[in-house]
């Protein structure tokens, strides 16, 4: 009997999550697992307008933290981070930030 996965990911931003002030370097964190796939693929991304858009930071495999540098990115802006993993078999889910952090 074949098994077909229709189960996506769990992911859950850790850091940043929410009204912190950060200077040039941010270490992004975040959980990741799922129930077949032991490293899915997880896309970092950033919002500088409250998601509505969307900009690519890295892809990822097997980790669970990343340390962004920010110095390119405009200081005095709130900015949130989406993580996004997708499994072998293409599900995929994602977390935000619960609310903006700062780049000062």
């Amino acid at each position: 009997m074949l098994f077909i996965d229709g189960t996506p990911p769990n992911v859950k931003v850790i850091s940043p999550n929410g009204g912190e002030i950060f200077s040039k370097k941010i270490k992004i964190q975040w959980l990741v697992s799922d129930n077949k796939d032991s490293f899915p693929k997880v896309e970092i991304d950033y919002s500088n307008n409250g998601g509505i858009s969307w900009y690519s930071v890295d892809e990822v495999y097997g980790i669970s933290d990343y340390m962004w540098n920010t110095s390119s990115l405009e200081d005095g802006k709130d900015y949130l981070i989406r993580i996004s993993a997708t499994d072998n078999a293409g599900n995929s889910n994602d977390d935000v930030s619960d609310s903006p952090f700062t780049i000062r």
